[in-house]
């Protein structure tokens, strides 16, 4: 599922909000590069190699220390984020229709991202290594046949069956049930340093 994050750049940095997608399945979070050029964030060295589903390895080289803003915190969520090239030029892959009656439910509250049934680019991937401080602790999972809501602090998220499509080279496929939505599942060793990597 998506949700739009206000994420802060640098001491004194605005405030951007970025297109999201919060993946349980993966053990460490992620930015783009142009996200990262956007917030104008300092990046620091890394080693993590990363294991997708297809057996694929990569190593990402650098992380940047972002903060997750909201209103409902009293404090920023601070949390590292992997430097990507991209995450998903096309979440969903094509555009969703959602009886209105279904959407009616997540009125309340709002939901994380407005536009969740349209195509479009992912900036930030959420992991689990932050999935227990943006959900909303004992919080409902609203189902709907195959759609399913989920309550974080950024509103509701809509997630539901479709067909694996591919994120940075690797391909997407359910979690472990044929029947849940697609995630990113990432097994990663980690390396991280404070060496800033300079800019050239």
């Amino acid at each position: 599922p998506t949700a739009v994050v206000r994420v802060k750049g640098n001491k004194g940095g605005a405030q951007v909000p970025l297109r999201s997608m919060i993946d349980d399945c993966s053990n460490l979070t992620y930015i783009t590069q142009r996200a990262v050029q956007l917030l104008k964030l300092k990046k620091h060295r890394a080693h993590v190699k990363i294991t997708g589903i297809s057996g694929v390895a990569t190593v990402a080289d650098s992380y940047v220390k972002i903060k997750i803003v909201h209103p409902g915190k009293e404090k920023p969520i601070q949390i590292n984020a992997l430097v990507t090239k991209s995450i998903a030029t096309n979440a969903p892959a094509r555009r969703v229709t959602v009886n209105q009656n279904i959407l009616d439910e997540f009125c309340v509250e709002g939901l994380a991202d407005p536009e969740f049934f349209m195509p479009g680019s992912v900036e930030l991937l959420l992991g689990s290594d932050v999935n227990n401080q943006i959900l909303v602790p004992d919080a409902p999972i609203k189902i709907f046949g195959s759609i399913k809501g989920m309550l974080t602090i950024f509103g509701w998220t809509i997630s539901g069956q479709s067909k694996p499509y591919v994120v940075t080279g690797i391909t997407e496929d359910a979690c472990g049930d044929e029947e849940s939505e697609t995630h990113m599942t990432l097994v990663s060793q980690e390396v991280f340093t404070d060496e800033e990597i300079k800019d050239t």
